[in-house]
């Protein structure tokens, strides 16, 4: 491989460095190829701004508190079925049709208040964190809906 001369002016501080690194053991030329390659080869990339950093770490959190309220909903759901196929006889033919509208109104019911939740952005969620007594997630607001 050939190798080309370049030639760079480095300020005083940063030659005086250089010369302190040269005396260690090593060329100036071979520390500053050496630097070079190490930069190019990280793909020049700039150190993470710390505005960045910030934000990455926020959104660490909110993954961490994303992953926690999906294992109380799941274990809470878990729960709540065996629960109710435990405890739940089946029904004779004949009331299973007013079983089933009955089933229906409830449902409308469930689904409408769940709308209401979710328009005063008010989260389940929040409230099962309140009442455990662990406040991290208890303040955390529904987002609105990407549209």
């Amino acid at each position: 491989m050939r190798e080309g001369d370049f030639h760079v002016r480095l300020d005083d501080e940063l030659n005086a460095r250089l010369d302190l690194l040269a005396k260690g053991g090593g060329s100036k030329s071979s520390i500053v190829r050496d630097a070079v390659r190490t930069y190019l080869d990280r793909g020049a990339a700039i150190d993470a701004n710390p505005m960045i950093v910030a934000r990455l770490d926020k959104l660490s959190q909110q993954i961490g508190r994303l992953d926690r309220d999906s294992q109380v909903l799941i274990e809470t759901l878990g729960l709540f079925v065996r629960y109710q196929l435990n405890v739940t006889p089946p029904l004779p033919v004949k009331d299973q049709a007013a079983a089933r509208a009955q089933g229906q109104a409830r449902f409308d019911n469930f689904i409408e208040q769940v709308g209401q939740r979710l328009k005063q952005r008010r989260g389940f969620a929040a409230a099962v964190h309140r009442q455990a007594g662990d406040t991290t997630g208890a303040e955390v607001p529904i987002p609105e809906a990407a549209e």
